[in-house]
């Protein structure tokens, strides 16, 4: 088949314009003809041809935004070569048990009402949340899960085990008092036993 421009004309409204080819001929003739055997295909412009602009403008922005490498946590800017960029999200399972005295309904309630409105969300790029075994070998236990965007996340925050970076330390200073009450007592309800950070399997 050929496909062959011949000439242009416009229309009012929306301002649409009309494009004639030559039309795919075909004894079927599942494609309109005109009567000298050519096809009229109408697609946008002005208005139309603005809104599709837009559009596009958007998705190249947010595969700008894709590519650019992750900005750091605390909004500074891109990745640079001395940090890449990961990919895989992490997750960080902390096992929790409960310190002598402490009541589990009184633990879940003080999680519920003051640890979740306040820390589960202070550190951009993670989400804290602390959870309870509902069925399985652990049905009761609690968890404290670190749900991190990537590695690099994790460790703008906790470099190495057990230490906490001034990126941390500046995100708790900011928060407040709120968020150091909320803190101490956690940790004077519970403890963690041991942890595991996993990592998403993704391809290289």
């Amino acid at each position: 088949m050929v496909l062959l421009q011949k000439d242009q004309d416009r229309n009012g409204g929306l301002g649409l314009r009309r494009q004639t080819v030559a039309a795919v001929r075909c004894p079927s003739g599942d494609v309109p003809l005109d009567p000298n055997g050519n096809a009229h295909i109408e697609y946008g412009g002005g208005f139309v041809r603005t809104i599709i602009l837009v559009f596009l403008t958007v998705v190249a922005a947010a595969a700008l935004y894709a590519t650019n490498g992750m900005a750091r946590p605390d909004g500074s800017g891109a990745v640079t070569a001395d940090k890449p960029t990961s990919e895989q999200r992490l997750l960080g399972v902390h096992h929790l048990s409960l310190k002598d005295g402490v009541n589990p309904e009184e633990f879940e309630r003080f999680i519920i009402e003051e640890f979740n409105p306040v820390l589960s969300g202070v550190f951009p790029g993670v989400h804290m949340m602390v959870m309870k075994g509902e069925r399985g070998a652990e049905e009761g236990e609690y968890l404290l899960v670190y749900d991190a965007q990537s590695l690099y996340v994790r460790d703008w925050y906790w470099p190495t085990p057990g230490e906490s970076s001034e990126a941390s330390t500046a995100v708790m200073e900011a928060c407040g008092d709120a968020c150091s009450a909320a803190r101490d007592r956690y940790q004077s309800t519970a403890e963690t036993t041991h942890y595991t950070d996993y990592v998403q399997l993704i391809r290289d």
